[in-house]
């Protein structure tokens, strides 16, 4: 009897140290996770910046096609900075916390997913710029403004999809070359239905 109680004692204790040491694993990826978001955020935030400050004072010193363009900037640019300072805060590493797999799987899966939808809008975009770029000739009365905004769009719709590209990258990566983590321990549960978890 003392035998049996001493093995189910090791064996608890084994599992549980194996979880808690896959927690902090859990939470170190999350972090890194976490650093991956507020870099690009950073980058975003330094990108709308510089358009606002350069876009106003071309704005207020240009005229025609060039004004357009610039006034198209800034007003592209008050968006991303929307964007990104809010993300700068959410992003801090210091936030993370113990997650469980399933949290860290939404978490990671969906951050990648964000990224990929952006393209899609970023396609969009560049479509957007290179038509208004097109009816410039049959729309002499409005042809500085449809082709400074055009210009705009491409410029701004170009750099967000490099961006988003970059950063679906980074994280796509980072999963991939996550050691020991619980990525590498998922498989289809016997069912079929749902997921299990292993625990090496």
């Amino acid at each position: 009897m003392i035998n049996s109680k001493i093995i189910i004692f090791i064996l608890s204790l084994g599992f549980s140290l194996n979880v808690l040491s896959q927690l902090k694993s859990n939470t170190e990826f999350n972090k890194d996770r976490l650093r991956i978001n507020k870099t690009g955020m950073l980058v975003l935030s330094s990108w709308a910046a510089a358009n606002i400050t350069i876009g106003s004072i071309g704005w207020a010193t240009t005229e025609g096609e060039s004004q357009y363009f610039h006034q198209m900037n800034v007003f592209w640019n008050i968006v991303n900075l929307g964007i990104a300072v809010p993300g700068l805060f959410t992003s801090n590493a210091t936030n993370a916390k113990k997650v469980s797999p399933g949290e860290l799987i939404n978490k990671q899966y969906s951050t990648e997913q964000i990224y990929l939808i952006n393209n899609g809008l970023n396609m969009l975009y560049i479509g957007s710029g290179a038509l208004l770029q097109s009816i410039t000739e049959k729309n002499q009365k409005n042809y500085s403004r449809f082709k400074g905004y055009g210009n705009a769009l491409l410029l701004q719709g170009g750099f967000l999809l490099i961006f988003d590209t970059f950063q679906y990258l980074r994280h796509r990566n980072h999963r991939k070359n996550a050691k020991h983590l619980f990525f590498d321990q998922l498989s289809l549960s016997n069912s079929g239905v749902g997921l299990k978890y292993t625990f090496n």
